[in-house]
């Protein structure tokens, strides 16, 4: 007990003097950061702003200025509230583009090859970046799909008519992530992942969510870098665990798919997302892996599929295309049953 007691006191001491040593290290610094409120050791202005963040740092910037600096834990972080500041900042958004250090991406060095999370000025990234905007978000590639989006939305359709006529009671959380994830299994696999009313859809929803889950919640560790080594909360294992998981998945059918490319004599090219990615890796452009290819359609079927809001469907130009129209339907007639049915139905 004693020794245990003992090496704590080690290493409270280790660290409060590693503390220390970087507070002096970065006095200098601070002097060139905007003004802000006084941060306290360890914890900084965490808890000066409250539950309601945006309207904490409004009343702060209002004794602060437009251009303030606040402490979360030990990390620095400067606030605009100016839209002028913010187009400054914008015309020179590559000295200012900083990555936040979410410690649940490191499971699986998820930050090393995600287009999120990797630092935005390695070229790596711009790479990435040109193949999504090439590949993935082209309305050329948008359009062509409209056969595979109306048919995913007939099997719904069909299954909604299907139940009705049965008189059974229809989760339409479920069915609407069934539809959502054929579609974008469809446009990267080729395949289906899941069928309605099937034990795979549930258990496909739960791993999902669990991603989502894992790299959202607040962590500890992302405010105090030094617990990232024993991960206190546990969120970085549990990111781990359904990452592994969905890779599994990924790996299954990158394997399926190389397999017949490789020994089929009569193989016949998909038009997918998984074709394209597997010719840049063996033409070895941008210095693409097999690693690089989980970590891109992870990003295509988790985060694209559950983060994004209605807005970023409407494109600038004005007008709707084909995936729009189907995606604002699904959306209005699910999310919103005020919706006049003359809107609902035009869409």
């Amino acid at each position: 007990m004693e020794t245990a007691t003992l090496s704590l006191s080690i290493v409270f001491v280790i660290w409060f003097c590693i503390y220390i040593l970087k507070i002096n290290s970065r006095r200098h610094e601070s002097s060139s950061l905007p003004p802000g409120p006084y941060s306290f050791p360890v914890v900084g202005n965490i808890f000066q702003l409250g539950t309601v963040f945006h309207r904490s740092v409004a009343e702060l910037s209002k004794i602060y200025g437009p251009l303030m600096t606040i402490k979360l834990g030990s990390q620095t972080a400067v606030v605009v509230s100016s839209s002028d500041i913010a187009k400054q900042i914008h015309r020179n958004d590559h000295q200012f583009i900083r990555r936040p250090q979410v410690d649940a991406t490191r499971a699986l060095d998820h930050d090393k090859f995600s287009v999120i999370w990797m630092p935005a000025a390695l070229g790596k990234w711009r790479n990435i970046r040109k193949l999504c905007k090439e590949q993935i978000f082209s309305s050329e590639r948008l359009n062509a799909s409209q056969r595979l989006r109306q048919e995913k939305v007939q099997q719904l359709c069909d299954y909604l008519q299907d139940c009705c006529n049965n008189e059974k009671v229809v989760n339409i959380c479920e069915a609407a992530f069934t539809t959502s994830l054929n579609l974008i299994s469809n446009t990267i696999f080729s395949v289906d992942f899941a069928d309605y009313d099937s034990r795979s859809s549930q258990e496909l929803r739960e791993i999902v969510m669990g991603v989502m889950n894992s790299l959202g919640t607040p962590n500890i560790s992302d405010f105090l870098p030094v617990l990232k080594a024993i991960d206190p909360l546990g969120i970085r294992r549990q990111s781990k665990f359904y990452l592994g998981k969905l890779f599994q998945s990924f790996d299954d059918l990158i394997t399926q798919r190389l397999r017949a490319r490789r020994t089929s004599l009569n193989y016949s090219r998909k038009d997918d997302f998984l074709e394209t990615l597997l010719d840049l890796t063996e033409q070895n452009e941008a210095e693409w892996s097999y690693q690089d290819i989980k970590h891109l359609i992870l990003v295509s079927c988790v985060y694209l599929n559950f983060s994004t809001e209605y807005d970023s469907y409407i494109p600038h130009e004005g007008y709707l295309t084909g995936f729009v129209i189907i995606h604002l339907t699904e959306s209005l007639l699910v999310g919103n049953t005020l919706v006049p049915n003359r809107l609902t139905t035009f869409c």
